[in-house]
């Protein structure tokens, strides 16, 4: 936050916040504030009392404040505990203990913990990364804070600066914080790699186990090629659903610009003009970037003939931008895009499709401009448009059996379009997601049966009856899952059903196992011109 005074608060909490050059960050009308794992970097007074009347306690864990002069104003008091203090000029009306201090004074009881020298290092925008020092491991054991802090790091990502020419798989590498006795101070998401400003993809690149990685652009090229470029090669992230893979622009994450690194360059470019056979696939990934500050996908140039295909994946913020170029084409089944700009230029020169299934459009700017007699429409089916402004121009597009608010003037419109109330609130909060749907306006009304579409064993409700063979429901499904939030194992064996069914049809097909039988183990032997006399069970 970049505020003068950005947070009122009276009897609150506030938690994973990076308060950024903000004088003031906090004003405190009074009660208990409870602030947790934040980042406070030059500031002034961290809690202040308006009028000096209102007398706020603040409780703050974890918390990192650095380059400041007073933590709390006469007028208030505060309790820290596992919390950083660097270049701090003042610290009265403090208490606490398992504190850590750099240049500042101290205060506490028997947990205090000092550092000779710095206890920061900085990769890439992130300046609070904790080096080796005193302050690693020395948090209080406290089970609340343990649990909050169990998927957040204090290690930096690993760099990748150069072109990647020959095959890698990537997986979590930074260590998440699950001790019992945490590090001090603020802790960032994690970032496993850390790499773009337009590397080339020559190979195949791999991503899974629920890895973060982070991509940041380059001022040198001035928004031509984004962090990654796909050169005749192949960029493959295959989460879970319960540990999805998360791409993601380097400014989510850390606080600060780093020098020589563009924020609003293209994310994942399919672009060049002598290349082919690049492929872009996803499945159970989470795409994330800053509003209007750049593109996830980009696609371009002559000879481009790329597959971009996405599943079960969701994006928040950012563009997707696609200009199928001869032999390219691009598929998106069953994924959130929440707050996106989705842009499509058809090219009379196209050949192959851009289709959308099952896909919730969330509060969208969708844009699609071609020509009207244009061989390979861009298809929608079985999504749902919540909030979203269509732009159709005058491209050719096929859409039915689509969902929309009645409200909404921009929309495509077909025989089989369903149309909600503006008064209904559709979604509800479930295991895996805040977009189960909380109505049944939408069930059984898509344009095929479930296992078509690869949907078997997912769901769109918090009850997690499965979709099975059944007409589909409109919108997006989350895989379901079991009492203790795993995907359905219905044979016991340890592989979710959605796992060993790979295609989602719900039949065993090759490659496959049972998913209702634990004892297949995926070896079968097919006995097609037995011997004369042979028994053949």
């Amino acid at each position: 936050m970049y505020l003068g005074y950005p947070l009122s608060l009276a009897g609150t909490s506030v938690e994973n916040v990076q308060f950024v050059h903000c004088p003031n960050p906090i004003l405190g009308y009074g009660g208990t504030i409870a602030v947790t794992n934040c980042l406070f970097y030059d500031f002034d007074t961290v809690l202040n009392s308006p009028y000096g009347i209102f007398n706020p306690y603040a409780q703050f864990y974890n918390c990192t404040m650095s380059t400041g002069s007073m933590v709390v104003d006469a007028y208030s008091t505060a309790i820290s505990t596992n919390s950083i203090f660097d270049n701090v000029s003042y610290t009265s009306s403090l208490d606490g203990d398992y504190n850590g201090f750099y240049n500042a004074p101290s205060f506490g009881g028997t947990y205090q913990f000092t550092n000779t020298t710095s206890p920061f290092e900085t990769v890439g925008g992130g300046e609070f990364y904790l080096a080796s020092c005193a302050f690693k491991g020395a948090g209080s054991a406290d089970t609340n804070l343990q649990g909050f802090l169990s998927n957040k790091t204090t290690y930096p990502p690993n760099l990748i600066t150069n072109d990647i020419t020959n095959s890698v798989v990537l997986t979590p590498q930074v260590g998440r914080d699950n001790s019992p006795t945490p590090d001090l101070g603020y802790h960032y998401d994690p970032i496993d790699y850390l790499m773009g400003g337009g590397i080339y993809v020559y190979s195949t690149t791999l991503l899974s186990n629920g890895i973060a990685v982070a991509l940041h652009g380059s001022t040198d090229d001035a928004g031509v090629y984004g962090a990654i470029v796909l050169q005749s090669g192949e960029f493959v992230s295959a989460g879970s659903p319960t540990a999805p893979n998360y791409v993601v622009w380097y400014n989510t994450v850390q606080e600060s610009d780093a020098a020589g690194w563009a924020a609003s360059d293209g994310a994942l470019d399919m672009f060049g003009y002598t290349f082919g056979g690049t492929l872009l696939d996803c499945r159970f990934t989470r795409f994330c970037r800053l509003a209007d500050t750049g593109a996830y996908i980009g696609v371009g140039g002559a000879n481009t003939d790329g597959i971009a295909n996405f599943r079960d994946s969701e994006l928040f913020n950012g563009n997707f931008f696609w200009v199928p170029f001869p032999g390219a084409s691009m598929s998106m089944t069953n994924c959130l895009l929440d707050r996106c700009s989705l842009q499509i230029d058809e090219l009379s020169y196209q050949t192959n499709a851009v289709s959308f299934a099952n896909c919730l459009f969330h509060n969208d700017q969708i844009a699609l401009s071609g020509t009207t007699n244009f061989t390979y429409p861009i298809a929608f089916t079985n999504c749902f448009f919540d909030t979203t402004n269509i732009s159709r121009g005058s491209a050719a597009f096929a859409a039915d059996y689509n969902a929309y608010f009645t409200n909404n003037p921009h929309r495509f419109t077909n025989t089989h379009d369903v149309l909600l109330a503006t008064n209904i609130s559709p979604f509800i909060s479930g295991p895996l997601g805040d977009f189960y749907q909380g109505i049944t306006n939408l069930i059984d009304l898509g344009s095929g049966t479930a296992d078509q579409f690869g949907l078997y064993h997912f769901t769109v409700q918090t009850n997690q009856i499965t979709e099975t063979n059944s007409i589909t429901d409109i919108g997006y499904h989350y895989v379901a899952v079991d009492s203790n939030g795993n995907p359905l194992d219905t044979d016991g064996d340890g592989v979710p059903d959605y796992l060993e069914d790979a295609n989602g049809n719900g039949t065993v097909d090759s490659g496959e196992t049972d998913w209702q039988d634990a004892n297949d183990l995926g070896l079968k032997v097919w006995i097609t011109d037995p011997k004369d006399g042979a028994n053949v069970p």
